[in-house]
């Protein structure tokens, strides 16, 4: 879905609504509770039901590789880009705004310890016997993970800023759901020989310790930008709905192609 296109993804409502989200919290239960959560919930149900074939996996990683690739880089351009536009209003403040997107950058690019997201992938990946050209193959995944994918490189980068922040607030929304889901799912009952030890199981694992600290990062950061930008809530609102409705075709046409 183009930048462009986004006026069928506006947010419902207006600020007199009582309903009308009004600060950090209300942008991030508002993902929380979209219908997306629980396509998700509903692959990671049927994930943990079951051991599956090689085949699947498959399917799995690859579009689970197309859906994140853009996401770490795209972090600190959205950062960046709301340092600049913020430096006019408050040049003091803006990078400390800004800080609470950029912190989730430490761990995606492998600064605190791992090796960047992209490789933990790989490597969990590289542990079911699959390979890097297999699991990087658009046409291994599911059209709407290649969709979505593509949709985050311009959105991080290109979309205007407070858009980007609602995308970026629905995105660590489901990257905690997608954390605790798989760690249930891989692990209970066990299958596959994997344990949280295993050097091969850190990209989960990683994302299970720090998840959390992210979603608080990204509340606070929103609340201050609100606070500076309250005629922008509207345009978070649409950036949180149009990635969550790409998010919940994804794990719908995951679920359709995994255990279909």
């Amino acid at each position: 879905m183009s930048i462009t296109a986004l006026a069928s993804c506006r947010a419902v409502g207006h600020a007199g609504d009582p309903s009308y989200p009004r600060d950090g919290a209300d942008v991030y239960r508002r993902a929380k509770e979209h219908a997306g959560v629980q396509a998700f919930r509903g692959f990671a149900e049927q994930l943990s039901a079951q051991e599956l074939s090689r085949e699947r996996l498959l399917i799995f990683f690859a579009s689970m590789t197309a859906f994140v690739r853009y996401i770490t880089p795209g972090i600190p351009a959205l950062a960046v880009r709301l340092s600049d536009e913020l430096y006019p209003v408050v040049p003091y403040r803006c990078h400390g705004i800004a800080a609470h997107i950029l912190d989730a950058s430490m761990d995606e690019y492998g600064l605190n310890g791992t090796k960047p997201h992209a490789e933990l992938l790989r490597d969990f990946a590289l542990y079911f016997e699959l390979t890097e050209e297999e699991i990087m193959a658009p046409e291994n995944a599911v059209p709407a993970a290649n969709e979505l994918g593509d949709n985050l490189r311009d959105w991080y980068r290109s979309a205007p800023v407070a858009f980007g922040l609602g995308v970026h607030t629905a995105s660590e929304v489901t990257g905690y759901e997608e954390a605790y889901g798989f760690h249930h799912a891989f692990l209970t009952p066990p299958k596959y020989g994997l344990t949280p030890e295993l050097e091969a199981f850190t990209y989960v694992k990683t994302h299970v310790e720090n998840e959390g600290d992210h979603s608080t990062d990204v509340v606070r950061c929103l609340d201050d930008y609100i606070a500076l930008r309250p005629n922008n809530m509207e345009e978070i609102l649409a950036g949180n709905d149009t990635y969550m409705v790409l998010y919940e075709r994804m794990f719908s046409e995951m679920s359709a192609a995994v255990f279909g």
